[in-house]
């Protein structure tokens, strides 16, 4: 079973310069096997990445120990 994945909703930033701005957010996984603390959760921008002006889509995976994915 794949975990699931919690995700922020959409958020807003002002922008600190001509690049952008730095956004953080928080994302956690749970999984019915796995503990927690042992699922691995990347997102691709990564929080604390300075987002371009504009739109940007956060793509996450949480992986478990057996080698299930999660998509958010």
């Amino acid at each position: 079973t794949a975990p699931q994945l919690s995700l922020p909703g959409d958020q807003r930033a002002e922008a600190t310069g001509p690049g952008g701005a730095p956004v953080t957010f928080a994302v956690t996984a749970t999984d019915a096997v796995t503990d927690a603390s042992d699922v691995t959760v990347a997102c691709v921008p990564a929080s604390g990445t300075t987002f371009p002006v504009g739109t940007t889509t956060v793509r996450c995976t949480a992986t478990d120990e057996a080698g299930n994915v999660g998509r958010g």
